[in-house]
């Protein structure tokens, strides 16, 4: 009979796992790598193996993505819901390092939305506020200085 645990045992998949994990840009995308688990849908797996291998294709043919490293800025989002709420200028400067990543992702796809369509596909779901990264920009210099 098989065993899922027996079969990740085996295969070492928590050590494939934290390997893997080092690569992660984000808390956020470490987080869900150790908390992945197999796919047994086929078609769900030959969807990521699709995106898996676009991915291998930008970093091959295009370079990498245009991402570094950031912060998981929903607590922030949360913080700031409630009226005559605010933020300290370091964590506006986390939404705007955020916003310019996204902006910049959104441009890739853009330029090579032909060449990755399954990527770029997942960058329907991204929403960019031009206008906040543009006030944020105005507002704060790189320095955090007002």
């Amino acid at each position: 009979m098989f065993s899922l645990e027996k079969a990740k045992t085996s295969l070492e998949f928590d050590k494939i796992i934290d390997e893997r994990s080092l690569k992660c840009v984000s808390q956020t995308g470490k987080a869900r790598l150790k908390n992945c688990t197999p796919l047994f849908d086929t078609q769900h797996l030959q969807d990521i193996l699709t995106q898996v291998q676009e991915m291998r294709d930008i970093y091959i043919f295009e370079g990498g993505l245009p991402i570094w490293e950031f912060s998981d800025i929903r607590i922030l989002l949360n913080k700031i819901e409630p009226v005559d709420s605010y933020l300290e200028i370091q964590d506006c400067l986390k939404i705007q390092n955020v916003l310019e990543i996204t902006l910049d992702i959104l441009k890739f796809f853009k330029k090579t939305e032909d060449k990755f369509p399954y990527l770029n596909k997942l960058t329907e779901k991204l929403n960019l506020n031009e206008q906040l990264l543009k006030q944020l920009k105005f507002t704060i210099d790189p320095s955090g200085n007002i």
